[in-house]
């Protein structure tokens, strides 16, 4: 299994507390073969859900008010960085796709290799990275996804709503150029 060089810069910031850092941590977003990783609004859920179904997400994996909320200003924040996302990938399960969605910056694409799974993590991994690795230089992805995906990623725990950017050049390590959560 493929795993993220951690041994580059990241920065960890807070819209309220320090703007310009988040706006740094997005300008590596500029960069050939960089790409973001967005940790689901919501809370952790256990355990598989019984269908990946979205007619279920009314009753059982609905987003409060509040984690709408935070999901539009994440979008928003994207939205005023004047960074350019070319496509929006996310997991099939209920809180990620509603988070893709209220990011309102483009379509959204369901990728069940995004899916949060209780199996090895490993398979999956090596999914996620060869699908990065398929993306067009020139282009930039936001993968919504799970805690878990992302830590099995990148080695790193992260919040909702946080967002990691990570660099994947074909043929080589790929490295972790960034974090921010806006709270």
């Amino acid at each position: 299994m493929r795993l993220l060089n951690l041994t580059s810069l990241i920065l960890a910031a807070s819209i309220g507390t320090s703007a310009v850092a988040d706006e740094r941590a997005l300008q590596f977003l500029e960069d050939r073969h960089t790409h973001g990783l967005l940790h689901q609004v919501g809370p952790k859920a256990e355990g598989t859900p019984p269908a990946l179904g979205r007619a279920d997400c009314t009753a059982v994996r609905a987003l409060s008010r509040q984690q709408k909320n935070h999901a539009r200003t994440v979008g928003r924040m994207f939205e005023r960085s004047g960074i350019h996302i070319d496509t929006i990938l996310t997991s099939q399960w209920c809180q990620a796709f509603a988070t893709a969605q209220l990011l309102e910056l483009r379509p959204v694409t369901e990728e069940p290799t995004l899916n949060a799974s209780d199996d090895d993590l490993a398979p999956q991994t090596d999914a996620v990275l060869d699908l990065l690795d398929g993306i067009r230089a020139k282009e930039t992805a936001l993968l919504v996804t799970h805690g878990a995906n992302i830590k099995a990623l990148t080695g790193l725990d992260t919040a909702p709503g946080e967002v990691v950017i990570v660099r994947l050049r074909p043929g080589s390590e790929a490295e972790v150029r960034g974090q921010f959560l806006i709270e």
